[in-house]
């Protein structure tokens, strides 16, 4: 069991994304409250966010193809 610091709810570990450079190999935030900021940010920031994949399309047109 961990804590979330964003929610402070305790839930098991597989709730929370693997990072390596952490101790306990685990991410500071639970999944839920992780998804919830990546789409807050995306809806925030929405035409850069299209302009970066766009980018990165041109970037590597080949992969796509």
């Amino acid at each position: 069991m961990k804590t979330c610091r964003q929610c402070n709810k305790e839930q098991p570990t597989t709730e929370f994304y693997k990072q390596a450079r952490n101790k306990d190999g685990l991410f500071h935030e639970c999944k839920e409250c992780c998804r919830v900021k990546r789409n807050k940010r995306y809806s925030d920031n929405k035409e850069y966010a299209k302009e970066l994949s766009r980018k990165h399309y041109r970037k590597n047109k080949q992969y796509y193809i």
